[in-house]
């Protein structure tokens, strides 16, 4: 007997080998389907009489077939399967990876031209010195740019923000206007 789905509904069927090839009525939609070589064994190449759904010996060679999205493979077979959706699962990964830091970069570009054109604009209403605002859960490399003066040119030139090494994906220091002298560190 080989068991397969029907191609139309899903529902179980059941033939007797002699019917390969041959259409049969399946008994839940009651459409026609031809009647499927059953799966050969991996090592011996005979058929199997069931599709295997887990891991198994063949009844002809008696060698264990292991199963992978209802494929029979070798033991090594099914090792090697493996190794090729790691490898698939990683290259995703790593796509992904590549994906979201081209999207940062692409980001951080944005904030520094925004934070460019407000300094700029702080320059054409007379402002003579920013201040860099850390936020209070800011990391220890934004701290030791908190509260740093500058004067509006400086900070138009360099354009610190956001902070190099930030360990947060986004920088979360800010321009603010300061009066008097840009402090010395």
């Amino acid at each position: 007997m080989i068991r397969y789905k029907c191609t139309h509904c899903g529902s179980s069927m059941e033939s007797p080998s002699c019917l390969v090839g041959f259409d049969e009525k399946c008994p839940g939609c009651g459409l026609t389907n031809q009647v499927p070589l059953p799966p050969p064994c991996p090592y011996c190449g005979l058929g199997l009489p069931v599709p295997p759904a887990r891991a198994r010996k063949c009844p002809h060679c008696g060698k264990k077939i292991v199963t992978r999205k209802g494929k029979a493979y070798t033991v090594q077979g099914a090792a090697e399967y493996d190794a090729q959706q790691r490898t698939l699962v990683e290259k995703k990964k790593s796509d992904r990876e590549a994906r979201r830091q081209k999207k940062l970069t692409l980001l951080r570009k944005r904030i520094v031209a925004d934070n460019k054109k407000y300094l700029l604009d702080l320059e054409r209403e007379g402002v003579r010195y920013v201040q860099i605002q850390c936020s209070g859960d800011a990391c220890d490399n934004c701290r030791a740019w908190n509260r740093k003066k500058m004067p509006i040119k400086e900070a138009i030139k360099n354009c610190t923000l956001p902070i190099a090494n930030c360990t947060y994906e986004f920088c979360r220091c800010c321009y603010v206007v300061a009066s008097g002298r840009p402090s010395r560190r």
